[in-house]
């Protein structure tokens, strides 16, 4: 059988047909490539999610775990203490009040080392300031609470603020100590009770001689916290004090 010859304009249909083809089986392949790609994508991200979501409860779990045995530390019984502390078999036993709060501030820097950035590790620099604080070093436990009053969690700002004003007042520092509780009074997102802050007001501005200021800080804490357990302190320092009505 002859072979059939293709006519020039046939063959350049034949071209064209072919050139169409190869470029929507070009396109095609693109495309499935492109579906791919971006499955994978999706894939990966959902993956990586939830390995990072395991990853970040697995350091939570840790955190909360290592600042319990730190927290165990610092509430933990010395000998010679009273007969119920020691009884309680569960908590750890130290040979003195020194030895108890440096094994509790070793412990606490630990977990703030480890996790600086997270509350947990925040709360463990309070924890620090307060075990300085017990083994009398003032001046490192004010240092660290200075650092905490600029935290951004209002909860942990309060109670710094609260321990530094109360530091201060140990060391005469009344000036500083009314600043701070000023300062604590006229914040918004404060966490510190009111009528204990009011009462540790009233009871810093007498220290100072600023008998009318106290009365006035008693008085408020009478009248806008009546049920509360400093209110009847807060009465005998005004029958004390007797200021005018």
């Amino acid at each position: 059988m002859a072979t059939k010859h293709l006519t020039r304009r046939e063959l350049k249909r034949e071209d064209t047909i072919y050139s169409t083809l190869s470029k929507a089986s070009s396109a095609l392949q693109q495309r499935t490539s492109l579906v791919i790609t971006i499955v994978g994508v999706i894939v990966a991200a959902v993956l990586g999610f939830f390995l990072w979501r395991n990853y970040e409860q697995s350091r939570d779990v840790q955190a909360q775990k290592q600042f319990g045995d730190a927290l165990e530390l610092y509430h933990g019984a010395v000998v010679g203490s009273s007969p119920s502390t020691q009884s309680q078999s569960n908590r750890p036993l130290f040979a003195s009040e020194e030895e108890k709060y440096r094994k509790a501030l070793d412990k606490f820097n630990q977990v703030y080392q480890r996790y600086p950035s997270r509350k947990i590790g925040i709360l463990a620099l309070y924890y620090t300031a307060l075990s300085q604080h017990n083994l009398k070093n003032d001046k490192e436990a004010m240092r660290t609470l200075q650092q905490l009053d600029k935290s951004s969690d209002a909860e942990v700002r309060s109670l710094a603020r609260g321990a530094l004003a109360d530091i201060y007042r140990a060391n005469k520092m009344n000036e500083q100590a009314m600043q701070t509780y000023q300062s604590m009074l006229k914040d918004p997102e404060n966490r510190y009770p009111k009528d204990a802050l009011l009462a540790s007001m009233g009871q810093t501005a007498e220290a100072m001689g600023r008998n009318s200021e106290a009365a006035g800080y008693y008085q408020r804490l009478a009248r806008e916290h009546a049920q509360s357990t400093y209110v009847s302190e807060a009465q005998a320092r005004l029958a004390v004090l007797k200021p005018p009505k």
